[in-house]
């Protein structure tokens, strides 16, 4: 069953464009989402790269928050969010992107995930204050 447009939503996103050009499917995790405002939304990748395997939040070296992958909260892999470079979605933006099928809400993560991973954003030097504003 599809997911709510609120804070916690997991956004199937098609083509994702990465800054080097390329482009793939992901997941973004939304999680700002005020009603009438911007969405700030942060990737998920099943890559650990430099992250430690352990739930939660971590704030160095740079800022992620890592879910297991045994399907509770919506991933099957373990998972990776990458807090330091959060996207902005206009609302226009978002609802453009739905309704021509680039960006599809699979579910909903949890309250308490969705909070943890809310207040590990605002505990994080990467992002600016105005990132933080959308939470």
């Amino acid at each position: 069953m599809p997911g709510e447009f609120k804070a916690g939503a997991v956004l199937h996103y098609r083509d994702y464009p990465f800054k080097d050009g390329s482009k793939k499917n992901k997941f973004l995790v939304a999680a700002g989402a005020k009603p009438g405002c911007n969405w700030l939304c942060v990737l998920a990748t099943s890559k650990q790269h430099y992250m430690r395997a352990e739930k939660g939040c971590h704030l160095t070296p740079r800022a992620y928050f890592f879910i297991p992958g045994d399907s509770k909260n919506f991933f099957w892999l373990d998972t990776w969010l990458t807090l330091s470079e959060p996207r902005i979605l206009s609302l226009s933006e978002l609802m453009n992107m739905v309704r021509s099928g680039v960006i599809e809400v699979k579910a909903n993560l949890g309250d308490n995930i969705t909070g943890e991973i809310r207040n590990c954003l605002q505990r994080t030097e990467d992002i600016s204050e105005k990132e933080k504003e959308l939470l």
